[in-house]
């Protein structure tokens, strides 16, 4: 996820960005995404706002998961059906606060794929 964002976003260079992905870079970066389906849109957010941490290692941004919410209701308004909705997010928290965000739209249930990073602990 992370790889294809800063795909999407970053000159070769990796710190120079790019104003708008052209229709080549982005069929490059959705080849290597099995869940992204031709003719589909695919849409990154990154929103300001306040992390909040919530106990352990997951993390949640309120204004990211209202902001989720609202995108979906108003792509499910122009023609998109649930089913092509995946929301991708890297914490379970947010997953969480987001699911509550899209209830408080009344759009119902839609699919979520919640990355898991896993550690590789190394002896010393």
């Amino acid at each position: 996820m992370v790889d294809m964002y800063t795909q999407l976003t970053y000159r070769e260079d990796g710190i120079e960005l790019i104003p708008g992905a052209s229709a080549g870079q982005r069929s490059t970066v959705l080849n290597r995404m099995p869940m992204a389906k031709r003719g589909k849109p695919i849409c990154a957010i990154n929103i300001a706002g306040q992390t909040v941490a919530s106990g352990g290692r997951s993390l949640s941004n309120l204004a990211e998961a209202l902001a989720t919410a609202t995108l979906t209701k108003v792509v499910l308004k122009v023609g998109m059906t649930k089913k092509d909705i995946v929301v991708i997010t890297m914490y379970q928290a947010q997953r969480r606060l987001i699911i509550h965000a899209i209830e408080q739209e009344g759009v119902g249930e839609i699919t979520f794929l919640t990355l898991i990073r896993l550690r590789e602990v190394k002896p010393n």
